[in-house]
């Protein structure tokens, strides 16, 4: 086996603990164990937890990216649909995107596909960018998190859709420029 399999193996094993329990429970023991490796061998690719955190991190942020990518082409809210939508259903790799030292995204895709598709219908009032990834990032905790993760299906379809629509209200509004 090469070391780039090695590494992406050790990866690939981080990475189903994170969707199976969440990021926090992720450690090089249980990735070693699970490779079926030496904790020598696993070192000589991810120096520590927070080496293979990182590299987690940055597989969720892609894949985030990759989630929103093909909707923004429909308009800013589809791409904000497809973000809420990925952190419903992956809440550790969502979990994980964030997961990282403070301050330090690994993988910016998804922000500037969002901010790109402002931009594209003329939305470019400083700081439309960071309230829409604000707005949502903030949705999203509270769905996972917070007091609405009990909201069934339609209600949480309900409560996105009138984000969405205060969201365009203020993006387009000339008061808030």
């Amino acid at each position: 086996m090469s070391t780039g399999d090695l590494s992406q193996r050790l990866l690939a094993h981080a990475v189903e603990i994170t969707v199976e329990q969440g990021p926090s429970v992720v450690s090089l023991r249980e990735v070693q164990r699970r490779a079926g490796v030496s904790p020598a061998a696993a070192y000589r690719h991810y120096r520590d937890r927070e080496a293979l955190m990182a590299a987690v991190s940055a597989h969720a942020a892609a894949a985030l990216a990759d989630r929103i990518e093909p909707a923004v082409a429909s308009g800013w809210q589809a791409g904000c649909r497809a973000y809420l939508e990925f952190a419903v259903e992956h809440p550790g790799l969502y979990r994980a995107v964030f997961s990282t030292e403070p301050g330090v995204l690994t993988d910016d895709r998804a922000f500037a596909l969002l901010r790109n598709s402002l931009d594209a219908r003329g939305i470019t009032a400083r700081w439309s960018d960071t309230t829409v990834w604000a707005a949502c990032h903030g949705f999203a905790l509270l769905l996972l998190d917070g007091p609405l993760r009990n909201l069934t299906g339609r209600e949480r379809v309900a409560a996105r859709e009138r984000l969405l629509s205060v969201l365009a209200a203020g993006l387009t509004s000339s008061r808030y420029e």
